[in-house]
Protein backbone atom coordinates (compact mmCIF):
# COMPACT_ATOMS: atom_id res chain seq x y z
CA UNK A 1 0.00 0.00 0.00
CA UNK A 2 1.50 3.36 -1.04
CA UNK A 3 1.20 6.05 1.26
CA UNK A 4 1.13 9.14 -0.79
CA UNK A 5 -0.10 12.65 0.83
CA UNK A 6 -1.42 15.98 -0.70
CA UNK A 7 -1.13 19.01 0.14
CA UNK A 8 -4.24 20.91 -0.64
CA UNK A 9 -3.66 24.25 -2.09
CA UNK A 10 -6.32 26.47 -3.57
CA UNK A 11 -6.33 26.88 -6.80
CA UNK A 12 -6.22 30.61 -8.00
CA UNK A 13 -5.41 31.78 -4.91
CA UNK A 14 -2.77 34.23 -5.27
CA UNK A 15 -3.51 36.92 -2.15
CA UNK A 16 -5.95 40.06 -2.87
CA UNK A 17 -6.31 41.51 -6.47
CA UNK A 18 -6.35 45.56 -7.06
CA UNK A 19 -9.65 47.40 -8.25
CA UNK A 20 -10.64 47.82 -11.20
CA UNK A 21 -10.98 51.76 -12.03
CA UNK A 22 -14.37 51.08 -11.99
CA UNK A 23 -14.86 48.54 -9.45
CA UNK A 24 -12.69 51.74 -7.05
CA UNK A 25 -15.13 54.10 -8.14
CA UNK A 26 -18.42 52.48 -6.79
CA UNK A 27 -16.61 51.06 -3.26
CA UNK A 28 -15.84 55.02 -2.62
CA UNK A 29 -19.48 56.18 -3.33
CA UNK A 30 -21.02 57.37 0.40
CA UNK A 31 -23.60 54.98 1.38
CA UNK A 32 -27.20 56.16 2.64
CA UNK A 33 -27.97 54.11 6.28
CA UNK A 34 -30.23 52.04 5.68
CA UNK A 35 -33.49 51.47 8.06
CA UNK A 36 -35.37 48.15 8.14
CA UNK A 37 -39.32 48.88 7.72
CA UNK A 38 -40.14 46.85 10.35
CA UNK A 39 -37.57 48.59 12.77
CA UNK A 40 -39.49 52.30 11.60
CA UNK A 41 -42.81 50.63 11.95
CA UNK A 42 -42.05 49.39 15.70
CA UNK A 43 -40.91 53.17 16.37
CA UNK A 44 -44.23 54.53 14.88
CA UNK A 45 -46.09 51.70 17.13
CA UNK A 46 -44.29 52.95 20.15
CA UNK A 47 -44.63 57.08 19.33
CA UNK A 48 -48.50 55.84 18.91
CA UNK A 49 -48.99 54.22 22.40
CA UNK A 50 -46.50 56.85 24.42
CA UNK A 51 -48.52 59.51 22.40
CA UNK A 52 -51.82 57.62 23.81
CA UNK A 53 -50.96 57.84 26.91
CA UNK A 54 -49.82 61.39 26.92
CA UNK A 55 -53.26 62.29 25.68
CA UNK A 56 -55.18 60.13 28.02
CA UNK A 57 -53.21 61.34 31.23
CA UNK A 58 -53.46 65.05 30.04
CA UNK A 59 -57.22 64.77 29.89
CA UNK A 60 -57.00 62.22 33.49
CA UNK A 61 -54.86 65.54 34.92
CA UNK A 62 -57.05 68.55 33.82
CA UNK A 63 -60.43 66.84 34.37
CA UNK A 64 -60.38 64.14 36.95
CA UNK A 65 -57.12 64.65 39.21
CA UNK A 66 -58.28 68.57 40.29
CA UNK A 67 -62.10 66.95 41.69
CA UNK A 68 -61.54 63.39 42.95
CA UNK A 69 -57.28 63.69 43.16
CA UNK A 70 -54.78 60.91 42.53
CA UNK A 71 -56.49 57.78 41.63
CA UNK A 72 -54.30 54.88 40.24
CA UNK A 73 -56.83 52.91 38.61
CA UNK A 74 -57.02 56.02 35.69
CA UNK A 75 -53.69 55.59 35.51
CA UNK A 76 -53.95 51.76 35.20
CA UNK A 77 -56.58 51.88 32.18
CA UNK A 78 -54.81 54.63 30.62
CA UNK A 79 -51.80 52.57 29.89
CA UNK A 80 -53.85 49.87 29.35
CA UNK A 81 -55.64 51.47 27.05
CA UNK A 82 -52.25 52.09 25.07
CA UNK A 83 -51.59 48.94 25.21
CA UNK A 84 -54.95 47.73 23.99
CA UNK A 85 -54.67 49.92 21.29
CA UNK A 86 -51.46 47.89 20.79
CA UNK A 87 -52.50 44.50 20.56
CA UNK A 88 -55.70 45.48 18.29
CA UNK A 89 -53.14 45.35 15.27
CA UNK A 90 -51.12 42.72 16.47
CA UNK A 91 -53.75 39.98 17.28
CA UNK A 92 -56.43 38.45 15.20
CA UNK A 93 -59.95 39.90 16.02
CA UNK A 94 -61.59 38.26 18.58
CA UNK A 95 -64.59 40.26 18.63
CA UNK A 96 -66.01 41.72 15.92
CA UNK A 97 -65.82 45.49 17.77
CA UNK A 98 -68.84 47.01 14.90
CA UNK A 99 -71.39 44.74 16.07
CA UNK A 100 -70.66 45.65 19.55
CA UNK A 101 -71.03 49.54 19.17
CA UNK A 102 -74.11 49.02 17.01
CA UNK A 103 -72.61 50.64 13.90
CA UNK A 104 -74.77 50.98 10.71
CA UNK A 105 -72.14 49.64 8.33
CA UNK A 106 -71.83 46.41 10.56
CA UNK A 107 -73.20 43.42 8.22
CA UNK A 108 -74.85 40.66 10.39
CA UNK A 109 -75.48 37.61 9.32
CA UNK A 110 -78.85 35.58 9.19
Amino acid sequence: MSTASAVAVPIGFGGPRPLSPEAQKVAEEPIAPAFSPIVVAGFVRIIDAVTIATIGMAIYLAYVFPVYGFAGYYVAANATIAALDRLREVLPPTIPIDLLCGSPTAVHAT
